[in-house]
Order: structure tokens, then sequence, then C-alpha cells
């Protein structure tokens, strides 16, 4: 077998160049191109002529490996690295053809594409499985170009290769590890999702996309993040200092829903090697949260229902000792009165001597009489119960309203009576007594949904709202009953006063009188709004709570 010397003809030094700094850095698409329009330039660029011997070491110091055939694939040139890379020395490999390299697991279609883009006289790239002298195999990253004459016809085929195995193992090892993460993370109950800090979503698992279906496309972590400032303004400054957090329950509601899903939420930021190319060096990281959802709803609706029993028990309570209460008040306030004309009276007899032995029977008896009663208005007073010495707090009043509503639904169902709430979402806090405003709240809706019960109208519905101005906490409840006359405004809340008829039965007309005094007793104010007159609105002011 005869070997075939390439002689490289001179070319000129920024050729050269061009040629060894393509070699060193460029990728093997950039080298064939590179190589074949040197090889263009070689028969044209004839000024400063360098030793042909210098581009011959070039190619055979080059770190890929580099073959020249003609145009049956006939290898003509084979450098050190083509050498190294398939254990063939020059005089084992020239002179045979290219297909000893190929192995049967390469597919019969990638030697088609390549055959029919070369015969198109364009250039080639792809992968193939390469076996070596030993038999061993390699993935080879292969790309051919023609060797076009001056009348644009092919003379040759320049090969340049390079062994990628190691590569490819490690690819497949990083899609390995890769495939196996995101199915531990996809058969995981919460949904899981990683967020860059434009909180654009950049992996997530299948519970997190179902979540995502629920809500009709839109975003659950972006619906997550929300609600959490919504709920706590401070959650902004965390979300702003990077700063992790752990297993706060958030309400989300989904579209069609009325009732809310409750998620346990925790944040967790961690950092990440950048993959822009200044960060080759300088080994920037960039900061992601991982977001993880755990559902809670079940739980919540649970924990709800045993809250919502534990405060119907609490509120008849309260409710059977304010009906107490006022029977008692109302039987010492009837009784003190002819008390008092009897002492009245009394005390004129006393100041009058007793001119015969009837008049100081009389003044004997009635004294005896007075005495008695007093005995019994004191009983009478010491029986009425006391009410619980609670501390003052800081209290959300939508919560109190909240409460309210859940123990009076069944009545409000049973009454057919509709109720728009209309809750300011971030209400501030009142400094106050719980119960006390609870109960106030309570009467307040009895009251509504009375004035309704002994109405004719046609709607039958009750408003509740909430605001906020400046430093006062604002409620009003709205009912569509009869209204109270302007002549009653301010009788309504003097004790035992009440509009409905036959009120001295279940009635006391202690009502407003008691909302009146639990007012009193947060600094607040109420009124009946004189310009609504379309039924009662009850419009109350409460200062808010001071940090």
């Amino acid at each position: 077998m005869t070997e075939l010397k390439v002689n490289f003809p001179s070319v000129s030094t920024q050729a050269l160049s061009r040629l060894v700094e393509s070699y060193l850095h460029a990728p093997s698409p950039t080298l064939a191109k590179t190589l074949r329009s040197l090889l263009a330039e070689w028969e044209v660029e004839q000024e400063q002529p360098l030793p042909p011997q210098i581009l011959e070491k070039a190619l055979e110091q080059s770190p890929v490996a580099v073959s020249i055939t003609d145009l049956n694939a006939n290898i003509l040139y084979a450098n050190a690295c083509f050498t190294e890379v398939t254990g063939y020395s020059p005089d084992e490999i020239i002179g045979r053809n290219e297909s000893v390299l190929s192995y049967k697991s390469t597919p019969l279609e990638v030697y088609q594409a390549l055959w029919q883009t070369l015969l198109e006289k364009q250039r080639w790239s792809g992968v193939m499985v390469n076996k070596r002298k030993d038999g061993s195999r390699y993935l080879a990253e292969l790309c051919i170009t023609p060797v076009l004459d001056k009348d644009g016809e092919p003379t040759h085929y320049l090969g340049i290769h390079r062994d990628i195995t190691a590569v490819f193992a490690l690819e497949q090892q990083v899609k390995n590890q890769k495939a196996l993460i995101e199915s531990v993370i996809d058969s995981t109950p919460a949904a899981m999702a990683v967020l860059d800090t434009h909180h654009k979503v950049l992996l997530d698992n299948h519970a997190y996309k179902k979540l995502v279906g629920d809500m009709r496309g839109k975003e659950t972590a972006h619906a997550l993040l929300d609600s959490m400032v919504k709920e706590d303004a401070g959650f902004s400054t965390i979300l702003e200092q990077r700063q992790s957090f752990h297993e706060i329950e958030v309400p989300c509601y989904i579209r069609g829903g009325v009732e809310p899903r409750w998620f346990l939420v925790s944040g967790i930021w961690f950092r990440e090697l950048a993959s822009t190319a200044d960060a080759f060096f300088s080994g920037e990281k960039v900061p992601y949260l991982l977001l993880l959802a755990q559902e809670i709803t079940a739980q919540k609706q649970q924990q709800e229902e045993i809250r919502r029993n534990a405060m119907r028990r609490l509120m008849a309570e309260e409710e059977l000792t304010q009906g107490v209460r006022e029977t008692l008040a109302a039987a010492v306030y009837q009784l003190e009165s002819p008390f008092n004309m009897l002492s009245a009276a009394l005390d004129m007899l006393q100041r009058r001597e007793a001119k015969n032995a009837m008049d100081g029977t009389l003044l004997s008896v009635l004294s005896e009489v007075r005495e008695q009663g007093e005995n019994i208005l004191r009983n009478l007073h010491n029986a009425i119960p006391q009410a619980s010495v609670i501390e003052p707090s800081s209290i959300n009043f939508n919560r109190i309203i909240h409460d309210v509503l859940l123990v009076s639904t069944e009545r409000l169902l049973s009454q057919g009576i509709v109720i728009d709430w209309q809750p300011l979402p971030t209400l501030p806090p009142l400094h106050g007594l719980e119960p006390n405003l609870r109960s106030m709240v309570k009467q307040l809706l009895d009251n509504a949904i009375d004035a309704i019960s002994d109405s004719d109208a046609g709607l039958r519905e009750i408003v509740l709202q909430t605001t906020s101005e400046e430093s006062w906490v604002c409620f009003s409840i709205t009912d569509s009953g009869p209204g109270v006359p302007e002549t009653m405004r301010l009788k309504v809340f003097e004790p035992f006063f009440s509009t409905r008829s036959g009120s001295s039965g279940h009635h006391t007309g202690m009502g407003l009188s008691l909302v009146q005094e639990v007012i009193n007793q947060h600094a607040g104010t109420i009124e009946i709004d004189p310009d609504y007159a379309d039924g009662c609105r009850v419009q109350i002011r409460f200062p808010v709570a001071r940090v």
C-alpha cells in the first residue's frame, strides 16, 4: 500500500493564523468551514509565503481527528489525533475506506443522509457509533465537508471527528438523575414548583399541574403568594428579602367555588450557579424559590366544623345568660317603680304623728312590706348573672361577623333571607372584648331578621358591610324590613322599649340598649341612618386599635 503524501503550498501568515486559531478553539463545524476556505486560499494567497511544513505540523498537532479522503471515502491522509482516537496508525489506515470504522449499531438511515448531503455538495454533521482497531466502540461526533475545485466540483472530502463517549455518558447520567428526581417529585402528593426571582415557574410536578387545571389556567404559585400577601401585608417584605417561610395556612379561592381551599405553604430559597458566560469565572449564583403547597381543606373543614359547634354552644350559653340577665333586670326595673312609690308614701306617713291605732298599724304594715320588698329587690340583683371577666385583645371584626353568620345560618335559611356580606379584606384590628362584640352583632342580626319577618316586603335581604375610614373601623347592617320611624330612632335604644307588638312576651326590649352598652365599652358610635328609606340601616364605628 502506497502512502499518499499531501503537499501543502505556501500560505499567508494571516491564513495560517486563522487555521491554528480555528483548530484550537472552534467547534467541529467551524473547523471544516475554515479548512475549506483555507484550501481555496492556498491557490490565491502567495504574499508573505510560509514553508508548507508549518501547515502540515498544524494539522498533525490538531486536538481533533482529521482525515482527507477521495470521493469514494478512501483515506488519503490522517493526523496523529486520528490515530489516538481510532488506534490505526497512518500505515494501517491510509488507502483503506472510512467504512472500516463503521459499526452496525449506527442506523442505515444515518449513512444515507450523509451521502445524500455530500452529493449535494453540502457539509454534513452528525453522530455515529464507530469501531476502533481493537474492536471497542466509541461515539464519534463527525463533520464531513466536500473540498471543491475552481469549478465548484468536489475533489476530496475533509473529515473531522472527536470521541464524545465520555461526554455522552455524562449527559445520560444527568438526564437519568433528572428523570429520577422528577419521578420522585411527581410522586409527592404536595404541589411543588421552582420559581425564579420574577416568580416565573421553571419546574413543577403533577400535583402542581393539577392545581393549575383546577384554577382554569391561573398560575397556582401566583394565587398562593397573592393570598398570603392579602392575609398578611408584611409577607411582601419576606418575599422581597428572600426569607424562607414554613407551613403558613393560606386560603385560596378556586373559580366557581364558594368556600376557599386551604393549603399549608412553605417556601425555601436556594442559590445555584448561573449558566451565563460571565459566570464561568465569577461563580455568580442565582436565587430560586422552592414552593411547596400541601392541601389541608378537609382538615380545615373538620376543624371549622368543630369550631362552629363550639361557637354555637358558646353563643347559646351567652344568649341564655343574657336572656336571664335581661329577664331579671326587667323584673327589677318593673318592681322598683311601685316600691319607690311605696317608700315615698311610707316616708310621708312617718313624718306625720299617728293620730289613732289604725294609722299606727298601717305604718307598721307598710314598713314591713317595704323591708320585704327591699330584700326581694336585693335578692333579684344578686341573682343577675355577672359578666365573665375577659381581658381585651386584638380582634379582626370580620371574624366576629363570620362567627355570627355561622351560628345563624339555619335561622336565615328557614326565614328565606339572603345575606349579602361585603367585608373589607384588610380590615384594621380592634382592641376590645370578643364575646361582647359577638353578642352585639348577634343582637343586631336577630333584630334585622325579626324586622323582615314582621314585614310583607317581597325582598328579604340583609347586607353586612365593613369598611375603614382613617382611624375608624366601620360596620353597617341593612335590612329590607319596615324601618324605624324618625320619632323612634333614639327611643329604640332605651331599656325595655320594643317596636314589636306583644313585646311583653318573648322580647324584653333590652336588645338595642345592650348593643349601646357594648358600643360605649369600646368608645364607638351607633346611629340609624336617617337617609335610608328602603328598610333600616344601622351604622357603627369603632376606633382602630393603637399599635
